[in-house]
């Protein structure tokens, strides 16, 4: 099997990659991945702790070798996958990787995505994230109660992401090809206090903050949250890597996956659904 070629761009390493490097050991992929930050001694000590969790992890499903770069360039040479968590020249892509898969995974996406697609119009970058995993549970035990299906499947549930990162709603909700609005309803009459719940009720939207307090935040003044949809900015964290790793294995081949990317739609990144396969990434609905 043909490796692909990965590239991990970073200012300075974090526990973030660690958790970068155990989630694709599981992604049961084929690939090198070259390592670039700002500063090289780092890049060879993160070099030895990522061949060193691929060799530890007995979980291990895939066939990665690391690889630190000692410049920017020579990390993005080739590469068909470009992870993201520092914003770089467009140009770079451009000229080293023109055909690669850029996903950001680093803060302030709306400002450094639109800076490197500057450099380069015609980039193929999304912002990955893993928001969406609590009100997909949530989803789930609505389906087990109203619909009485008992394992859910991922594949089956499709829905509609709008707004910015970290502050965006799920709309057009499907399960099995079927709209579960009025069951969404019904279940949340019960459970008043979540108010994720009480949200939808009001507003037919489902909000996919996975706590409270960043609910009763979007829901202090919705009308304004709605225009700012059309022009905020927000801060994404670097944190749980598995939905990265799933579009890395998807990308390269490893099968289809629906989940939920950030795009850039009219000048502004915008969350939605997606469908992403070998070099492919269709928005949903």
């Amino acid at each position: 099997m043909n490796r692909a070629k990965i590239s991990y761009i970073v200012k300075s390493f974090t526990s973030g990659s660690l958790s970068l490097f155990s989630s694709l050991a599981n992604a049961a992929i084929s690939a090198e991945v070259r390592l670039f930050s700002e500063n090289n001694s780092e890049t060879l000590i993160f070099e030895t702790i990522a061949n060193n969790i691929r060799g530890l992890n007995t979980h291990n499903k895939s066939d990665i070798i690391y690889l630190a770069s000692e410049s920017l360039e020579l990390a993005l040479s080739g590469a068909t996958i470009v992870i993201l968590e520092t914003e770089i020249d467009g140009e770079l892509i451009k000229r080293y990787c023109p055909d690669a898969w850029c996903i950001y995974r680093g803060l302030e996406p709306t400002k450094n995505m639109l800076g490197i697609k500057s450099g380069f119009s015609d980039i193929k970058m999304l912002l990955s994230d893993d928001q969406t995993d609590s009100v997909r549970d949530l989803l789930y035990d609505v389906i087990k109660d109203r619909l009485g299906v008992e394992k859910p499947k991922r594949r089956d549930l499709l829905y509609n992401l709008s707004g910015i990162p970290y502050f965006c709603f799920l709309t057009d909700i499907f399960y099995d090809g079927k709209p579960i609005f009025d069951e969404i309803k019904e279940y949340a009459k019960r459970f008043p206090e979540d108010y994720r719940l009480s949200f939808f009720a009001r507003y037919g939207m489902l909000p996919a903050a996975s706590n409270d307090d960043d609910v009763k935040a979007a829901d202090s003044d919705f009308p304004k949250l709605v225009r700012s949809l059309r022009y905020g900015e927000a801060v994404l964290p670097v944190g749980n890597f598995t939905e990265t790793s799933l579009t890395v294995k998807s990308l390269t081949g490893g099968g289809n996956l629906v989940t939920d990317a950030g795009v850039i739609v009219d000048g502004k990144v915008m969350m939605t659904g997606v469908l992403i396969g070998k070099n492919s990434v269709r928005r949903l609905l």
